[in-house]
C-alpha cells in the first residue's frame, strides 16, 4: 500500500504502463519497419497516433497535472529503443524486468498499471514505491490474483470492484474510460457504406452468446439481403459457414475505428465476466446486468448507430432508444435492425445523439478529470 506522507507534491509524476494485443503489435511494427530503428520517443508518439486501446490510455492527457511517462511493456521493438538508448541489451532482460527499471528510472509518484502480468509481486519488487498504485480491470479475474500493493482497482462493473477488494486491493472505486474527440474527428468523413458492422473476437469460453447471435445476424444478411461486416479475431472453428461470407480481417487501432464508423449500425454483445476458478470454471458473474463494454464509447463515439444488450447498467451511460438502441433478444435484435436499415432519418438521428451524449458525458477530457480527482482526494488524506 502507499506510504503515508504529510503533504502530496503539487506537480506530480504520473506513469501509466499498460499492455497491448500481442497480434495487433505485431501488425503494427509489419506495417512500420522504419521504427525498428527509430528512438522510444518516436515508438511511443506512434502507438499514442494509432488509437489503440484508446480510450484507456489516460497519460498523453494528464500534462496539466504534471509530468507524465506511457509505457506500453509488451511491445517489444518499443521496449528495446529504450534500453538502447541507456546503454541496455534488452535481450537479457525479461518484459517485466525493463518495466521495472523504467518505473525506477521515471519514479512516479502515480502509477497506474496493468494488475495482472503486472501482479502484487511485481509491485513488492520495485525499489521505488508510488505514493499510489492504481489498476483498471473489466474483464474475468481468476481467484488466484492478488491485488495486495494497489491502493484502488477501478472498473466499471461495482460486483467486481467488491472481489477486488477481497483479494487484496486496497479500494474499489467506480470509473469509466473516455473517448478522445480527436478520434471521432479522424473518421468523420468516413462514409457510413455497410449496413451493420461487428468488430471483435469469439472465444469458447465467453462468447458463446455472442457466437449464436453473429450466426444468426449472418443468416439474417443472407435472406435479407443487407451487408455486412465481420471483423472477427477468433479460432477458425469457431466460424460457423453462415458467417463465412461475411468475414473481413482482424482490425485494431485507428483502423478499428474506422472499421467501426463504416457500419450504418455497429452491432455489439458483451462477453462473459466471472470470478475464474483454478480449474477454469466460471464461477460468480461479475457483471451482473452491468457492463463495462468499450463499443459503447467508440461506436457511439465514431457516430454510428449503436445496437446492444437490453442490460440495466447500459442506462449509467445512454438512454435507450434514444441515444442508442438495445434489444432482448434473438428476434428482437433482428427485428430492430431491419427497422432501423429502413429508416435512415430515425436512426441517424440517434447516431446523433449518441454521439453527443458520448463526446460530452464520456470524453477523455471527463474521464482524465475524474481520474485526478480519485487522485487527489486519496493523496490528500495522506
Amino acid at each position: 500500500m502507499a506510504t503515508m506522507h504529510s503533504s502530496a507534491p503539487r506537480h506530480l509524476n504520473i506513469m501509466q504502463v499498460h499492455d497491448f494485443y500481442d497480434a495487433y503489435l505485431s501488425s503494427f511494427y509489419a506495417a512500420r519497419p522504419h521504427l525498428r530503428r527509430a528512438g522510444w520517443a518516436e515508438h511511443n508518439k506512434a502507438l499514442i497516433g494509432d488509437a489503440f486501446s484508446g480510450i484507456h490510455i489516460l497519460a498523453p492527457y494528464l500534462s496539466g497535472y504534471g509530468k507524465t511517462e506511457f509505457v506500453v511493456g509488451n511491445a517489444r521493438h518499443a521496449q528495446s529503443a529504450w534500453c538502447r538508448e541507456r546503454g541496455i541489451d534488452a535481450d537479457q532482460h525479461e518484459q517485466t524486468a525493463i518495466v521495472r527499471m523504467q518505473i525506477e528510472t521515471f519514479k512516479p509518484d502515480i502509477l497506474y498499471i496493468e494488475p495482472t502480468r503486472y501482479n502484487a509481486a511485481f509491485l513488492r519488487s520495485l525499489s521505488h514505491k508510488p505514493l499510489l498504485t492504481l489498476g483498471w480491470r473489466g474483464a474475468d479475474i481468476h481467484m488466484d490474483m492478488d491485488f495486495s500493493g494497489f491502493d484502488v482497482i477501478l472498473s466499471a462493473l461495482p460486483r467486481l470492484l467488491k472481489v477486488a477488494k477481497t483479494m487484496g486491493a486496497g479500494e474499489g472505486v467506480y470509473f469509466a474510460p473516455g473517448m478522445p474527440a480527436w478520434i471521432s474527428r479522424e473518421v468523420t468523413d468516413i462514409p457510413q457504406d455497410t449496413d451493420l458492422v461487428f468488430v471483435g473476437s469469439i472465444s469458447p469460453t465467453q462468447h458463446t452468446r455472442r457466437r449464436q447471435l453473429l450466426h444468426a445476424l449472418a443468416e439474417a444478411a443472407s435472406k435479407r439481403n443487407f451487408s455486412l461486416a465481420l471483423h472477427l479475431s477468433c479460432p477458425a472453428e469457431m466460424i460457423t459457414p453462415a458467417m463465412r461470407p461475411y468475414m473481413r480481417k482482424p482490425v485494431f487501432g485507428l483502423a478499428m475505428h474506422k472499421a467501426l464508423r463504416k457500419g450504418r449500425i455497429v452491432f455489439d454483445t458483451q462477453g462473459s465476466i466471472h470470478l475464474v476458478r483454478p480449474d477454469g470454471a466460471r464461477h460468480l458473474d461479475l457483471a451482473a446486468g452491468d457492463t463495462a463494454n468499450m463499443r459503447l464509447f467508440e461506436a457511439t463515439g465514431g457516430g454510428s448507430l449503436l445496437i446492444t444488450d437490453a442490460l440495466p447498467g447500459v442506462s449509467r451511460f445512454f438512454e435507450p432508444d434514444k441515444e442508442i438502441v438495445t434489444f432482448r433478444d434473438e428476434e428482437d435484435l433482428i427485428t430492430k435492425i431491419l427497422y432501423f436499415l429502413s429508416h435512415a432519418e430515425e436512426r441517424e438521428a440517434i447516431a446523433a445523439r449518441g454521439q453527443s451524449r458520448c463526446l460530452s458525458d464520456w470524453s477523455m477530457a471527463r474521464a482524465t478529470k475524474s481520474f485526478m480527482e480519485i487522485v487527489h482526494q486519496r493523496i490528500g488524506k495522506m
